[in-house]
């Protein structure tokens, strides 16, 4: 069992960082109607996060390959199971595990076709992508796809992440993991729209298993 040291010189920004990203979630409508258990997965994820990053180059925190900077200079990672954690797991799964309420293992299994269900449309403007995700209500599950409509699941979407509402700022606050081997984060709409505006086809309904 992993254990989180509280000697570091910076965990006291470890903990306003939390902190400030779990207070932008509390802030959201849709945060409330999550399950005692589904928010506690959200926030077991920015904590394997942070003992993840703690084990990183600091330079070089959003390469993809700074996950495996320790093996390459041979060095042992403290945290090693929320870094391998971090590094395999990926956006689809990490939204399908509020679903399943399974956040276990280092390496998730692949989400099943329907979990990519959902309506899809053609968003070419960002404004376009805050009305939908308004109009199916939160907590909003969002896919970014290749195609309009599920027809091979995984094959044909870029991304998945997790609309969870308004925050303080009347942004709509998502969380996410940015991809394999990149980070569990709290950010908004606008960041992700920009993150994706070359994709054209969206995918939207409501998270399931909720209270």
């Amino acid at each position: 069992m992993e254990k989180i040291s509280y000697s570091r010189p910076d965990l006291d920004n470890e903990q306003a960082r939390y902190k400030h990203d779990v207070a932008k979630l509390e802030a959201t409508e849709g945060y409330a109607l999550l399950s005692k258990d589904q928010r506690a997965i959200i926030r077991n994820t920015l904590i394997l996060q942070i003992r993840a990053e703690r084990d990183m180059d600091p330079l070089h925190r959003n390469d993809p390959w700074y996950y495996d900077w320790h093996k390459r200079k041979g060095l042992r990672p403290r945290y090693k199971g929320s870094l391998e954690h971090v590094k395999h797991w990926y956006c689809h799964a990490a939204v399908a595990a509020l679903e399943t309420r399974d956040l276990s293992g280092t390496r998730p299994q692949n989400c099943k076709e329907d979990f990519f269900d959902g309506d899809y449309f053609q968003i070419d403007q960002e404004f376009e992508l805050r009305k939908a995700v308004e109009f199916f209500g939160f907590p909003c599950i969002v896919h970014v796809s290749t195609e309009l409509g599920n027809s091979r699941g995984e094959t044909t979407k870029f991304h998945t992440f997790l609309a969870l509402g308004h925050g303080p700022k009347d942004e709509i606050v998502v969380w996410e993991k940015q991809r394999i081997e990149l980070p569990y984060r709290v950010v908004s709409l606008s960041q992700v729209y920009a993150d994706y505006k070359h994709a054209h086809f969206w995918g939207f309904r409501k998270l399931r298993s909720t209270t």
